[in-house]
């Protein structure tokens, strides 16, 4: 029984729980604004209005600074190395304006075929980008007086839910409703896991013998692919093939707690 116990001890004793919380800063083509992926990629030059087909993400995700919410579990090889077990949630909101803006720029004024003028009026809703990552690390720490400053790589996996959009346009008509939709046996997209890998930086300050306060920056990334149908109300329907490019820093304040003194 005591070397049971003193062996329990002893594990606890590399044992050490954070929890995290700061920015989620989007990076590269995840935040960048690209209109023309979402056009009809095969309309008619002679018409002048190229109608939206989607909204399309893999040249650019449109993804606004959000929040990072994770939760660490480490255990201490030796006094420099360690393993981790990590969790991350992330939401990034999208920014939609620029595809409303190039259809009140291009596509909102109208002339019919008898030459009288008209309106179209458009707006696109999105939900925001939200992930979970489940993510392994491995880390190096360097310990000075109090502080520690450490580095560490990830592998693991992302689940990005799929941000379900609507167009909506008002016109003499009924309104059209542009979205992903069940045609073809397509799969509707919903849950979108991938491949997470990264790294991270760090600094950790002890403020007492059990709980310390840390500053910690990462890099992740995933690529998630899927594809899915939209029907434009009295038109065709339209095949789209896409992939989010997940690339995000992330800024985060945490405490640390080791579970045994």
């Amino acid at each position: 029984m005591t070397i049971s116990c003193f062996s329990q001890q002893k594990f606890l004793n590399k044992l050490e729980l954070g929890i995290e919380l700061g920015a989620s800063i989007p990076m590269g083509s995840f935040s960048k604004s690209v209109v023309e992926p979402s056009l009809d990629q095969n309309f008619n030059p002679e018409n002048q209005y190229r109608e939206f087909r989607g909204f399309v993400k893999q040249e650019g995700g449109q993804a606004q600074l959000g929040s990072n919410l994770g939760v660490t579990l480490a255990y201490a090889i030796s006094p420099s190395f360690y393993f981790s077990l990590n969790y991350s949630r992330f939401t990034n909101p999208i920014d939609v304006s620029p595809q409303e803006n190039y259809f009140a720029a291009n596509l909102q004024n109208r002339t019919d075929f008898f030459g009288n003028e008209y309106q179209i009026f458009g707006s696109l809703e999105s939900d925001h980008y939200q992930a979970n990552g489940w993510y392994s690390g491995f880390g190096y720490r360097k310990a000075i007086g109090t502080w520690a400053f450490f580095g560490e790589g990830y592998l693991g996996v992302n689940q990005l839910v799929f941000p379900f959009y609507t167009w909506k346009f008002d016109s003499p008509g009924p309104t059209t409703i542009l979205r992903p939709g069940p045609y073809v046996e397509s799969p509707v997209p919903d849950k979108l896991p991938a491949f997470l890998y990264g790294m991270g930086l760090g600094l950790e300050k002890s403020i007492s013998e059990r709980i310390g306060v840390s500053l910690k920056f990462k890099y992740l990334a995933s690529n998630h692919s899927h594809e899915y149908w939209t029907a434009l109300v009295g038109s065709r329907n339209f095949e789209i093939e896409d992939q989010i490019n997940f690339r995000v820093i992330t800024a985060s304040l945490g405490i640390a707690l080791k579970l045994a003194e």
